[in-house]
């Protein structure tokens, strides 16, 4: 156990070390004027009042009657950085480049917990460190919904993982708390006992369900608290299920679209109206993925896990809005293709020494260019100029994007996008 430590906190050091030089320059961003000034700006009477820590849970996300989003963990870390530096961004953004570091350091620990072994997790995190598609999720301030989500996903799977058999009070404890604060941060989180089932038995087949009577008593209550809370606060008007239900089902192209980003970033864009969305690339990344996942000697368990942290995420966020499609959502999508990457080089390493190197050699060449790609990508969330241009760019059909521009062009009018 020392000597696994010992060989562990290395790698975790060099996944933090990427990360944070990665996106360091975040530090000196300004407001994208895109829900961040809805969210923090337009928000300091309250952030900056050490009673919002707690009244937070009693208001919606952005505090308005009609919001459907209720995400008090979100408020309160905004609450947090109000109190330490007001309003400044530079507060606002280095949280979130902590919590991404954080994330890939603790999906570098899972990855070596599933047995994908040491230098087969260490490519697979930085995959994920760099990636372009989690940039909208660090440099963009309310991108820490995906951030703080990721955390919490993370480390609830390796609560539920330590001594599966027979946890210990601490774990299960901490287990259960992870699942609340994740509800708590995203809707996304409803869908984690399915991705916990998954990494249960993607780790110990399907005796890990037997006798785990505490996991299943302890997600009915935290899910009960979550609903209890959510409805004291938030109230959905006549039909919001069905008619969101009707609009996921509509939606469905922006899956592929969201699917080849995770591979084949060909055409990022800060956001986009859903016609604007390509789809091809998607088509592409399923038949990799088809392909990779019958490789000789994948472990079906592992392969179920990736699958399911890609796609249960993927099809929560059909659920949102449907006039703006956002990279956000990618952040734990990503992690499931860093999942099946791990596994797949895992694979690669039984099948000799020769196949080994030269899969090890590609996908470390694929890590840094996608590093290079994410150095040229990040700037966009640098200022409202920056931000509105680029949503442009990438959409020329998306009325967010065209409301933002004219609002950086004339910010004397109006701060908010509407």
């Amino acid at each position: 156990m020392v000597d696994a430590q010992k060989r562990f906190w290395p790698l975790a050091a060099i996944v933090a070390v990427v990360a944070l030089l990665l996106y360091l320059p975040t530090l000196k961003y300004d407001y994208t004027y895109l829900d961040d000034n809805n969210l923090v700006l337009d928000q300091q009477g309250l952030l900056q009042l050490p009673s919002s820590l707690y009244e937070v849970f009693g208001r919606s996300f952005f505090g308005d009657t009609a919001d459907t989003y209720y995400r008090p963990v979100v408020n309160m870390s905004f609450v947090i950085n109000g109190l330490a530096n007001g309003v400044r961004p530079s507060g606002y953004h280095l949280v979130n480049v902590l919590l991404h570091a954080g994330a890939c350091v603790l999906l570098l620990m899972l990855l070596i917990g599933l047995g994908i072994g040491n230098l087969s997790s260490l490519l697979a995190a930085l995959f994920f460190a760099v990636h372009p598609v989690n940039a909208a999720s660090v440099a963009w301030i309310p991108g820490r919904n995906d951030t703080l989500l990721g955390c919490f996903t993370f480390g609830a799977c390796l609560l539920l993982l330590r001594k599966a058999h027979r946890p210990g009070l601490l774990p299960k404890a901490g287990h259960l708390t992870c699942l609340l604060l994740a509800l708590f941060t995203k809707e996304t989180a409803l869908c984690l006992p399915l991705l916990f089932i998954a990494a249960l038995f993607a780790a110990h087949g399907r005796r890990a369900l037997h006798g785990r009577r505490w996991m299943w008593g302890g997600w009915a209550i935290v899910l009960a608290a979550y609903f209890v809370a959510r409805y004291a606060v938030v109230t959905a008007p006549p039909g919001y299920v069905m008619g969101q239900l009707q609009t996921a089902w509509q939606r469905w192209p922006e899956l592929l679209s969201d699917i080849g980003k995770l591979l084949l970033p060909v055409r990022l864009q800060v956001l986009a109206a859903p016609q604007d969305v390509l789809w091809w690339p998607g088509v592409v990344v399923i038949v990799i993925a088809v392909a990779a996942c019958f490789l000789r000697g994948m472990r079906r368990g592992i392969v179920a896990f990736a699958l399911a942290l890609v796609l249960l995420p993927l099809l929560m966020s059909l659920l949102g809005a449907s006039y703006v499609v956002l990279e956000t959502r990618l952040y734990l999508p990503a992690a499931g293709m860093c999942v099946l990457l791990g596994e797949v080089l895992r694979t690669t390493r039984s099948r000799g020494t020769k196949r080994s190197i030269a899969a090890f050699g590609v996908v470390a060449i694929f890590i840094i260019s996608l590093g290079f790609v994410n150095l040229r990508y990040v700037p966009n969330f640098r200022d409202r100029y920056s931000f509105s241009n680029a949503a442009i760019e990438g959409s020329h059909s998306s009325s967010v994007a065209h409301s933002l521009r004219f609002r950086a062009l004339h910010p004397d009018i109006s701060n908010r996008p509407q």
